[in-house]
C-alpha cells in the first residue's frame, strides 16, 4: 500500500484548529522517528533497545489515531476529499501493521530490517499528516460550527488514550 501522496493545491491555507495543530505535531513526531532510525547504525543493543522503548509510545499513538479519526473526524470529509480519505484508509491499516511489525522486533535480529520499518512508518505518517491537515481538515472546518473543532479534536485523543490504555500491559490494566 503507498502512502498517502496527494499535495494540498499551493493556494490551500494552513488552518490552525486543534486538529491541523495535532496533524502538525504529529509530523513532528514522525520526524523523531526517523531521526532516531537513521542513528541507529552508530548504536549498540543497548541503546538501540533504550531508543524503541522511547518510540514506542509515539509509534502507539501515531498508529492508534486512524480508528479515532476514522470514527470521529471522516464523516465531516464526506463528499469533501473522498480519494484522500480513500488513501488515508489505507494508511491507517499500514500503520497499524508497521507498528505491529516493530513491537515485534527484538535485539538480535536484523537491525536494518527494522531501520527500513520505521523508516517506512515514518514516510508514510508525514504523507498521511500532510494531506489530512492541509487538505482534509479545510473540509472539516468548512463543515462544522465555530468551536467544535475542539471537541472532535477531544474526542480523537480521548479515543486513542482509550486504545492505549486496552492495549497496555497488564501492570497497567491491573488495579491493587
Amino acid at each position: 500500500m503507498a502512502p498517502a501522496t496527494t499535495h494540498p493545491p499551493a493556494d490551500a491555507s494552513r488552518g490552525s484548529g486543534p486538529l491541523n495543530q495535532e496533524a502538525h505535531s504529529l509530523r513532528q513526531r514522525a520526524e523523531e522517528i526517523h531521526a532516531v532510525a537513521a542513528g541507529m547504525e552508530a548504536m549498540d543493543g543497548a541503546q538501540v533497545q533504550a531508543a524503541l522503548e522511547h518510540l514506542r509510545p509515539i509509534i502507539t499513538h501515531i498508529a492508534a489515531h486512524g480508528d479515532a479519526e476514522e470514527h470521529i473526524v471522516y464523516p465531516y470529509m464526506q463528499g469533501g476529499c473522498d480519494s484522500e480519505v480513500s488513501v488515508l484508509r489505507e494508511d491507517h491499516v499500514h500503520l497499524k501493521e508497521l507498528a505491529r511489525s516493530i513491537a515485534e522486533w527484538k535485539p538480535g535480529q536484523d537491525r536494518a530490517a527494522l531501520h527500513r520499518l520505521l523508516d517506512e512508518f515514518c514516510d508514510i505518517s508525514t504523507a498521511h499528516f500532510v494531506v489530512e491537515g492541509e487538505v482534509c481538515m479545510l473540509v472539516v472546518h468548512s463543515r462544522t460550527p465555530t468551536g467544535s473543532e475542539q471537541l472532535l479534536f477531544e474526542a480523537v485523543e480521548i479515543e486513542v488514550f482509550e486504545d492505549a490504555v486496552k492495549h497496555a500491559s497488564p501492570q497497567v490494566n491491573e488495579r491493587p
